[in-house]
């Protein structure tokens, strides 16, 4: 047997032979209702989880469309807010929603929608403009027609009842409590029965009692089988990631086998797949291309699946847009959006979501075939075309994502124009695209795409959306790192990419002053990044980074200064203190040696060392030769003694000078005098010790006495 199967994350289509189950739809929120007629497959989608953060005040509701093949037809939208969808079911050619959250049906009879308030009266003007609904009292969820009746649940957040009315008049003819909190009507044997959700029971009119545990909710027959959906009982905010199960019996309600639908959440209503249903994959999904633009869309498409990022990623950063299409839901039900070029329609999700009736047009056919697997609304047309085929002011937000890059510029103040004129009073039109602000962005990245055209500067596409007559316009750069903004450093690298690398220009249609000012916030906001900010800090960081460095070495070089100085001031005292030390050593020495030269020990050992003298000579050189030289130096001595003598008496000096002179030897008698003189004066310097060896007391002694030699053997020459 073959169920389709609604959780709180997917469509299923569930094999109860092998328990295996293939995902039929997904991404839209919480699935409920399932119903059929003419060869079409129709199941209620509230967009929104029921974890969610937003309120249920701004969940917009839809109805996809499946065909027999179960592939993706469109959406049912009401002209009203469909809220907290739960079962739907057609009967005699109209669609029955149960839409919880205003205590309503909306009814749908091919061509108008209606609004049926059973219990309570319509709210002010007859609709739910503004969210003016009586309210979630009784929260109608199921249906069951018999006859000429229709038996309407109340699950009253208590004790429920079934309530039976007249399908012709729609008055209310019987009221029978059962269940707690339930779930699904159904009749077997002649007994009313539910889904007593909260106590984990299937209760009847008659007493019939069935514990299923968990809670029960959505059922299916065929022949010998009966299934029961169980989901876990959990918090609210954890429900939509439960694991639930599906309970099969068999006609005597003996549990024969349970099927779990791991991580789906909430299971909310089982049906039988209808007779002549089949899931037959698309060409897509089964992995071939679409036979159309196979060589350059397929391309393009696996291009940017893999560049662009999941649609999660791309869904919470578009969530950038919230402050400016949040006021038109409040303004209207469901208002209309038209996204051009909706590629993947990662906005339209999100517009759905939000509450608005969007619809998208791409040229890329196997895109579109996505869309309309998931039930979103996309047709293949151009962009321009779509516009011009647009009625005037009948649009409330006009978009275009990476689009305006890919185009001529002159189609591009085209496109702005057509908007001008599609959009409603107060209208926005969006249009992002790369912003080649950011260096890396416009040097490189940009021309990655191999149909860019050209980059737009921000400036430029700014004054294109003013010169139409958009008086509100604004550039909002978006998709930097948010952590950069606040980096305490940034790297030379975060100034070419840091900036942001997108932006889009928003332009608001002139409208009433009091709905405009709810986009005040959006417009008087600060976006983005930009790389003169980014290069200013950079310029900052290094100019104090900078002024640290020179600080530092500073600092060290002070230190190291202070370092050397301290050291050569040490050196040269204990230089200083050395000096003065051996100072004090050498005059001691020189006065020692001064006592012992002139004490009358060294004068009384003088033939003793005179005579070891001696004999040191003899042994060295033999005493022949040391005989020798004794007698030229007796006869050296005598002379030099003669002419001491000589020297000391001046009158005898001249009166052997005339007499030499007399004699005719005197030229030959003078040489030899003045050489004897020399030769006397060279033997009493050799004997002297060189100034190195002396003190310097010793020092100033000797250059006196070699004055007065000098001075001596000058006189005496010049005499002689």
């Amino acid at each position: 047997m073959k169920l389709l199967v609604t959780t709180s994350q997917s469509l299923l289509l569930v094999d109860t032979d092998s328990g295996s189950h293939t995902a039929l739809d997904q991404g839209r929120g919480l699935y409920y209702g399932i119903a059929h007629a003419d060869g079409k497959l129709f199941v209620a989608s509230r967009q929104r989880a029921v974890s969610s953060d937003s309120q249920r005040e701004s969940e917009r509701g839809n109805i996809l469309v499946f065909d027999r093949k179960l592939q993706p037809l469109g959406l049912l939208t009401a002209p009203f807010p469909l809220r907290d969808l739960h079962e739907i079911a057609w009967h005699e050619g109209k669609l029955y929603a149960s839409c919880s959250h205003d205590n309503m049906v909306a009814i749908y009879d091919g061509a108008n929608w209606e609004q049926w308030f059973p219990l309570d009266p319509a709210p002010r003007g007859g609709s739910l403009d503004n969210g003016k609904g009586p309210g979630d009292i009784n929260h109608f969820n199921s249906f069951f027609f018999e006859d000429d009746r229709i038996w309407v649940l109340a699950h009253n957040r208590g004790p429920s009842e079934l309530l039976g009315f007249s399908l012709a008049t729609r008055e209310l003819v019987e009221r029978i409590n059962l269940g707690e909190m339930a779930h699904n009507i159904w009749r077997e044997d002649g007994e009313l029965l539910t889904c007593s959700s909260i106590d984990g029971k299937i209760v009847g009119q008659r007493g019939f009692t069935l514990e299923t545990g968990g809670f029960p909710r959505g059922v299916a027959f065929a022949p010998g089988l009966r299934c029961i959906g169980v989901s876990a009982m959990a918090e609210r905010k954890e429900r939509d990631f439960t694991t639930g199960k599906l309970a099969l019996y068999d006609d005597s309600w003996t549990l024969q086998k349970e099927i779990v639908l791991q991580d789906e959440g909430l299971v909310l209503d089982v049906r039988p797949l209808p007779d002549g249903f089949k899931h037959v994959p698309s060409r897509l999904e089964a992995g071939d291309e679409a036979p159309s633009d196979r060589s350059a869309q397929s391309f393009y498409r696996a291009y940017e699946d893999r560049n662009r990022g999941s649609r999660e990623l791309i869904k919470s950063r578009l969530m950038a847009y919230r402050a400016f299409f949040e006021p038109w839901v409040t303004r209207e039900p469901a208002p209309r959006a038209l996204d051009l070029g909706c590629g993947r329609g990662e906005w339209l999700e999100v517009l759905h979501e939000a509450g608005y009736a969007a619809a998208g047009v791409d040229l890329d056919e196997g895109m579109l075939a996505g869309l309309r697997r998931r039930g979103i609304d996309a047709r293949r047309a151009d962009a321009l075309q779509a516009l011009r085929e647009t009625p005037d002011a009948s649009i409330a937000v006009v978009s275009a994502f990476h689009l305006v890059e890919h185009i001529p510029f002159e189609d591009v103040r085209t496109l702005i124009r057509e908007a001008m004129r599609v959009l409603k009073p107060g209208g926005l039109l969006i249009l992002e695209t790369p912003n080649p602000e950011n260096i890396v962005v416009g040097a490189s990245l940009f021309y990655q795409d191999p149909t860019h055209l050209r980059p737009l500067p921000p400036e430029l596409l700014r004054f294109a959306v003013e010169y139409e007559g958009f008086g509100r316009h604004i550039v909002a750069r978006l998709q930097e790192d948010p952590a950069l903004a606040k980096a305490r450093e940034i790297g030379f690298w975060n100034v070419l990419e840091g900036a942001s690398p997108d932006y889009a220009v928003v332009g608001q249609k002139a409208g009433d002053e009091r709905f405009l000012r709810a986009f005040n916030n959006a417009f008087g906001a600060r976006y983005g990044l930009l790389t003169p900010a980014l290069a200013g800090r950079y310029d900052a960081q290094e100019r104090h980074r900078s002024e640290e460095i020179a600080l530092r070495l500073d600092a060290r070089i002070d230190q190291q200064s202070q370092e050397l100085h301290d050291a050569l001031q040490h050196y040269m005292e204990r230089a200083e203190a050395r000096i003065v030390d051996l100072e004090k050593r050498v005059d001691f020495y020189a006065g020692l040696f001064v006592r012992i030269f002139e004490s009358p020990a060294w004068k009384m050992t003088a033939p003793l060392r005179w005579f070891a003298i001696q004999v040191r000579l003899i042994r060295k050189m033999g005493v022949k030769t040391r005989l020798a030289m004794a007698k030229a130096k007796v006869s050296e001595f005598a002379v030099r003694k003669t002419i001491g003598v000589i020297d000391r008496r001046p009158g005898l000096r001249k009166v052997l000078v005339r007499l030499i002179k007399a004699t005719g030897l005197y030229r030959q008698f003078k040489p030899m005098y003045q050489n004897s003189i020399g030769q006397s004066m060279a033997g009493a310097t050799s004997t002297i010790p060189t100034q190195a060896d002396m003190s310097v007391r010793a020092n100033r002694i000797y250059q006196d006495l070699q004055a007065v030699s000098e001075n001596t053997s000058t006189r005496s020459k010049e005499a002689f």
